[in-house]
């Protein structure tokens, strides 16, 4: 799951930073193959077959299941914590197609009530004063 979990990071941080070139994308997977690997995890520089991993993960694991609402609520109120906003438009975009059509009706099951939001957002304020502002573009280094 590590393996998977680090391609999907990989490919929202690509989406945040589009557009970005074939070799800004070859470079960036090159990095986080060398980064995973360095961590003892494995992790391939072939896109394809990282892709295909994914995908394979995602058709198998993507369900609707009792746990999935129960453990869902909890992840817009941390959200709200440190200040970043939290809605469909947000979330949505950054599953996987597959993901996105299973989840995508149970969003609003799962946003967290209009006092739980504004407890958070002041709880956030409060405990995290100074929360990471907006991301920064990713360069690859020069080889």
């Amino acid at each position: 799951m590590q393996t998977y979990f680090g391609f999907s990071l990989l490919e929202n941080v690509e989406k945040q930073c589009a557009p970005l070139t074939a070799e800004e994308k070859r470079l960036h997977l090159r990095y986080m193959a060398k980064a995973y690997r360095v961590m003892g995890l494995r992790f391939s520089e072939n896109r394809g077959e990282l892709e295909r991993f994914a995908r394979a993960v995602e058709a198998e694991q993507a369900a609707d299941t009792e746990n999935v609402a129960k453990h869902s609520r909890h992840i817009p109120a941390h959200r709200r914590n440190d200040r970043r906003r939290l809605d469909a438009r947000v979330v949505l975009p950054m599953l996987p197609e597959h993901t996105r059509s299973v989840f995508e009706p149970l969003y609003e099951r799962v946003r967290p009530g209009a006092l739980r939001r504004l407890c958070a957002g002041v709880l956030g304020k409060l405990l995290m004063p100074k929360a990471i502002g907006a991301p920064r573009r990713a360069v690859p280094a020069v080889e």
